[in-house]
Parts: C-alpha cells; sequence; structure tokens
C-alpha cells in the first residue's frame, strides 16, 4: 500500500479506508506504481470507465493529488466530497477552460500530481472513449 506522506491527515486516512475496501471487496491486483516519480511534476491520466476510477486512482497514488473535475459538481454533494479530501480544480467541459488549464499548469509547475481523466468524462458505455487534447496539452507545457 502506498501513503501520499504530502498529504493533510484526512486524505491519508481515506486513502488507507478505500484501500481495506477494496481489497476486501474486489480482487484488485496493480503492477508498475513503484515506477511513480516521488518528486517533480506528474500528471496521473486514468480511463475514467467506472464512478470507483477516481477514488482508486488517489488510493494507489503515492503522491497527494490534485483532481480536475467537471464544473457540474462544484457546490453538489459529490463535489463537496471530493474537497473535503483533495484539491479540486473544477473546469467548463466542452469548451476550452484556459483558467482550469492555467490553474492544472500552475499545480504542475509546483511539482505537483495532477489527475486529469483524458475523456473528460466518465464512460456512459463502459467502454473508452475518444480522448480530449486537455492532459496532452498540459503534458506538452
Amino acid at each position: 500500500m502506498f501513503i501520499a506522506r504530502d498529504a493533510p491527515l484526512i486524505y491519508r486516512i481515506m486513502q488507507r479506508t478505500i484501500w481495506l475496501l477494496f481489497r476486501t471487496l474486489t480482487r484488485l491486483h496493480m503492477s508498475g506504481i513503484e515506477n511513480t516519480p516521488l518528486s517533480g511534476p506528474l500528471i496521473v491520466s486514468p480511463s475514467h470507465l467506472h464512478s470507483f476510477d477516481i477514488p482508486l486512482t488517489a488510493m494507489i497514488e503515492p503522491r497527494y493529488t490534485t483532481v480536475m473535475a467537471g464544473e457540474k459538481w462544484e457546490g453538489r454533494p459529490g463535489g463537496r466530497l471530493m474537497e473535503l479530501f483533495t484539491r479540486v480544480i473544477y473546469v467548463q467541459r466542452g469548451e476550452v477552460d484556459r483558467k482550469g488549464l492555467a490553474k492544472g499548469l500552475a499545480v504542475l509547475k509546483a511539482g505537483g500530481t495532477l489527475a486529469v481523466a483524458p475523456e473528460g468524462t466518465r464512460s456512459r458505455t463502459g467502454g473508452l472513449q475518444k480522448g480530449k487534447d486537455g492532459a496532452a496539452y498540459l503534458a506538452s507545457r
């Protein structure tokens, strides 16, 4: 199990709780996470096939992660829950959100970790969707 040592206590507690839930309820297998750099800018870009993708990403990521989320979550219970445990950048979906991208770049320039779903939303079909340009744009900068 990997613990985000640079994270607030509540994040680390939730990270352990989510880990125990997934280990108890599923046959979770991970590989390669030990290759994650522990410092410097990092983009974590999980496919968003299921609602559990983002909590699972936070559970296994050994660094405190800022999450990019759709603006529809801001002020709603799901958004407040995210804000309770991690840093969130809300972005306008369906358009180029320059403010959201600038905030994401600031996280990376500070050497932080940023989680960006390349599809920009959760899959409604259970299969991969066409990716958007946001994650690639951030990586190129």
